[in-house]
């Protein structure tokens, strides 16, 4: 792709450096640009990258503010811990030398974010627990000790969840500086629909009540939680009203691809709901992304003859990551008015809007599952709504300022309730839940599309995925920083000539080669290039499986970094296999995957993806049962996962 065009003639460019370089080669996109008659002009945001996919640096060219994840030093990037886990995010303005935006993250074992400190305001950090299956537990926010291990004194905030086995919050304790504001305990049916909603202290919320099909058609009204907001609902499971009272505040219309096109709001909802007053068309690209919005007072008036009000220009960082927003306040049919621009955190969520001199003019803070408080530019007052109309905040995705409600493409979303308003429309492929949120873990999670956690958006790259391209591709990859990474193929082939002596061998605490009965020890069926990552991210938990290898060969999996998905480092696995004499019946006890996938289907975790052949379990650890030996390291002394931990 090298350019879009908005519905009303304006265009967009993407480019990809100079002819024959390495952006252009690997169509890594190096700048987004305005037009100039017809060709790219000025950026509006560019990239720089670490290997082949990984953004490092996102600037923002016109207001001199840039993310960055990298030191300025060759070959550091202090924004990254050794596992490709964001450390420290930082919007830094430096034109002015100053930091506008700056988060710092810590995790656990499992790769869930322990904290997540702000270091431009006071009192707004944040530290999280997790129960025994990685769902989110507690949060507080105040002032992270020296330790970064708890909050100083007594939270400002403080979220305590009690979950059951389904991921239904049981109970929900909500206080403010140490007070209990709201201790609430939830009744649940069999599909996991709320039933009843009771509290010992605090306000007495509505019940949530559904339909047949598992839509709420009375739900909670965010702004008044003691009140209902009526839902109506389509065939397609598809939200097209909503009452507040008899006032109807809401009528939404799709096109066949379910993307909502047409919204009738009532401008005056939430506060003193008296009507739809406004009717507004969106325009999307065909990655689901807002890319202009048009606005009538009347319904017979079609999109073609309005002006647009708002466009849009999205990052290459991630679906639901805003560059900026551009505003037509005149009428000369051009959005060239006003201009804000999004700074986000790690998880994506807005946090400042700032003008195009890089001043902040709004700011936004969020309890985990999304509920929203607004600040003006200094955290000085909080704003009962957005000074600037803005409607993208948690996670990036749309807040219906008339409902109170998260548009999710193909789900609504209650941040309150911490749960979306109608199941799933994968089914049970992504939860047995269909109502939860993020698996339960949203300061680790997020889900653009309604349909599955954010390693399951629809917006891959069409690419040659075959071996010859990828090996063209590494092969061409040759300054020091990538050799670092992947490793060259002396480094591949001592590592292969080891793994076979090992098998060969058998175990360092066994004897002797595995067969026959023979005492052997674990054998490692990952070889892992140097430097790279294969702790085991979201997508590759422990997930007690298992799977036997009665075959003579043994199958070996290594990763290797390879584009394909604009938002992110990419892995592709690659499988070989060795033969082993008489190995005999064997189970593997150590699996990190979230499923058995056909061939040719993608799963991603944080940062990396594979591939799997034949529903095979892609294993970490191999057992041999006769003696239940297991090895610590290899020959060389490098670390072998042992039961229940990772290498």
């Amino acid at each position: 792709m090298t350019s879009v065009r908005y519905p009303n003639g304006r265009l967009a460019h993407w480019t990809y450096g100079t002819s024959g370089g390495t952006g252009d080669v690997l169509n890594r996109v190096e700048a987004i640009n305005d037009d100039s008659s017809g060709s790219p002009g000025s950026a509006f945001s560019e990239y720089t990258y670490l290997g082949s996919g990984r953004i490092v640096v996102e600037d923002y060219v016109q207001p001199d503010v840039r993310l960055t994840l990298d030191s300025g030093t060759a070959g550091e990037y202090a924004g990254l811990d050794r596992f490709g886990r964001v450390v420290d995010h930082l919007w830094y303005d430096y034109g002015a030398s100053a930091d506008r935006d700056r988060f710092t993250y810590g995790y656990d074992r499992a790769s869930s974010r322990l904290y997540r400190e702000n270091t431009v305001a006071s009192a707004k950090d944040e530290y999280y627990t997790y129960d025994e299956v990685n769902r989110l537990a507690t949060f507080d926010r105040g002032d992270l000790n020296a330790n970064k291990d708890a909050i100083s004194g007594t939270p400002v905030k403080e979220e305590d969840w009690g979950l059951d086995m389904t991921g239904n919050w049981t109970d929900f304790l909500l206080k403010t500086s140490g007070t209990t504001d709201l201790n609430q305990d939830r009744a649940h049916n069999p599909v996991n629909e709320i039933t009843g909603i009771t509290e010992t202290t605090g306000t007495a919320w509505i019940d949530p009540v559904h339909d047949r099909a598992g839509n709420m058609t009375t739900v909670p009204k965010p702004s008044s939680l003691a009140n209902g907001l009526t839902c109506k609902w389509d065939a397609w499971n598809r939200l097209v009203e909503v009452k507040d009272g008899a006032t109807v505040v809401a009528v939404y219309e799709y096109d066949g691809l379910a993307r909502r096109v047409k919204s009738h709001v009532d401008s005056q909802s939430p506060g003193n709901p008296d009507g739809v007053d406004a009717y507004v068309h969106f325009f999307h690209n065909q990655g689901w992304q807002e890319l202009e919005s048009r606005v009538s007072a009347s319904e017979n008036i079609g999109p073609e003859s309005l002006q647009p009000q708002y466009q849009y220009v999205w990052s290459q960082r991630y679906i639901d990551a805003p560059i900026l927003r551009d505003k037509n306040t005149d009428t000369d049919g051009l959005c060239d008015d006003e201009r804000l621009y999004y700074l986000g955190d790690a998880n994506f969520n807005i946090t400042t809007l700032i003008d195009t001199s890089g001043d902040p003019l709004e700011r936004y803070v969020y309890t985990p599952y999304g509920v929203l408080t607004i600040y003006d530019a200094t955290w000085s007052n909080i704003r009962s709504a957005s000074s600037y109309s803005n409607a993208y905040t948690y996670t990036g995705r749309q807040l219906d300022t008339e409902t109170g409600l998260f548009y999710y493409r193909h789900r609504v979303y209650h941040s309150q309730l911490g749960r979306f308003a109608s199941t799933d429309p994968v089914g049970y492929e992504e939860n047995v839940n269909l109502f939860c949120y993020s698996r339960c873990s949203p300061a680790v999670y997020t889900d653009s599309t309604g349909k599955g956690i954010w390693s399951k958006y629809p917006t891959w790259l069409d690419r040659d995925l075959s071996a010859e391209a990828i090996q063209e591709l590494i092969d061409r990859e040759t300054d020091p920083i990538r050799r670092k990474e992947l490793g060259t193929a002396k480094k591949i082939k001592e590592q292969t000539k080891r793994l076979k002596d090992k098998i060969r061998g058998g175990g360092r605490r066994g004897g002797g080669r595995l067969g026959g009965g023979a005492a052997g020890g674990a054998i490692l069926i990952v070889l892992a290039y140097p430097g790279t990552c294969y702790a085991p991210q979201p997508d590759f938990r422990p997930c007690n499986c298992s799977c036997r290898i009665t075959t003579d060969t043994l199958e070996q999996t290594w990763f290797q970094k390879y584009i394909g998905n604009p938002f992110g480092d990419n892995m592709i696995s690659r499988t070989v296999t060795t033969e082993v004499e008489n190995l005999g019946e064997m189970t593997v006890t150590q699996c990190y995957m979230r499923g058995s996938f056909e061939e040719t289907e993608w799963v991603s975790g944080d940062h990396y993806f594979t591939r799997t052949t034949s529903k095979v379990c892609r294993c970490l650890a191999v057992v041999d049962e006769r003696n239940g030996d297991e090895a610590n390291t290899d020959s060389d002394g490098n670390a072998i996962a042992e039961s229940g931990s990772t290498p």
